[in-house]
């Protein structure tokens, strides 16, 4: 951290494809299998917003995006934000909480197994 400008000097940039600028992250990163899994969403702005997830896949040393996961929502395509995830080892399920339209927190457990993913 620069101290003076207060900015943090950006070491390593990969290329990813141009959505990636939509993406933002929401919940932990969690290691499983050597890899971390992290939440994000985007937006869709209107009334109600829209939220669509994806789980991203990063070299756990690098962090470089490896894979990312087709969009989903956990009840509806509306107002959904996820808090934290975690991957069950014995299981392989991924859990998550989550709130829908801002409130409510909701816990959900979804085998991996159900996502689909296209590399980066």
């Amino acid at each position: 951290l620069n101290k003076e400008t207060y900015t943090l000097p950006i070491t390593t940039t990969y290329t990813t494809p141009p959505y990636f600028k939509q993406l933002r992250g929401s919940a932990n990163p969690v290691l499983y299998r050597d890899q971390l899994y992290a939440v994000v969403h985007s937006v869709k702005y209107g009334s109600p917003r829209k939220y669509f997830h994806h789980i991203v896949k990063l070299d756990a040393t690098s962090l470089k995006p490896l894979e990312i996961s087709h969009a989903f929502a956990f009840e509806e395509v509306g107002i959904e934000y996820c808090l934290s995830i975690n991957i069950d080892p014995v299981t392989e399920e991924a859990e998550f909480y989550y709130s829908h339209f801002d409130a409510n927190p909701k816990y959900m457990r979804i085998p991996l197994s159900e996502f689909h993913f296209m590399s980066v």
